[in-house]
């Protein structure tokens, strides 16, 4: 089996260095365009589902609730724009240390991400029900919670997949039966 030069590794660990801060500065840079994207998934959600007659103006989302039109802004601390730094941040580091192939590293932090926006999405559905049944908002908080230990949990796991049975296959090419 062939070694792979030190340069290729350097270069492995710039790349993923280099994706992963300019995912976070994209990320940062148009927080309210995430909103924005959030906003109008939902509505459409919410539309599409039957429940409400929701939709997005802007980043906001609207919807009816005796005879006036009610809703919510999806600030940028409401979005997963926050959120989502932290396993990008996370994967690129391991990335860069070498822990994780880079191909697997984008994998993984496009299933956090995409996580993170189903249970955001859930979250905002929570809330456009919670307020139309009772007048006010009463379930986003839990289920922001319960969604985002359930995310964390996930990409521990999807991180982890694969790692013991390399790590016992290189031990097992180190230790040499004693004669």
């Amino acid at each position: 089996m062939a070694r792979v030069g030190r340069g290729r590794l350097v270069l492995s660990a710039v790349v993923a260095a280099v994706i992963g801060i300019a995912l976070c500065a994209v990320l940062l840079t148009h927080t309210w365009n995430v909103a924005r994207i959030e906003a109008w998934l939902n509505g459409t959600l919410m539309d599409a589902l039957g429940l409400t007659g929701a939709r997005a103006v802007g980043a906001a989302v609207i919807f009816p609730l005796n005879n006036y039109y009610v809703g919510f802004l999806i600030t940028p601390g409401c979005s997963i724009v926050y959120p989502a730094i932290a396993p990008l941040v996370a994967v690129m580091a391991m990335v860069a240390a070498r822990r994780i192939g880079l191909v697997r590293g984008l994998m993984v932090g496009t299933a956090a991400i995409a996580l993170l926006v189903t249970v955001n999405q859930i979250r905002l559905a929570a809330v456009v029900a919670s307020i139309q049944a009772w007048g006010f908002e009463l379930l986003g908080s839990t289920v922001s919670t319960l969604g985002m230990i359930g995310v964390a949990m996930l990409f521990v796991l999807m991180l982890g997949r694969g790692s013991t049975r390399r790590y016992a296959a290189r031990r097992a090419r180190r230790v040499r039966p004693q004669v």
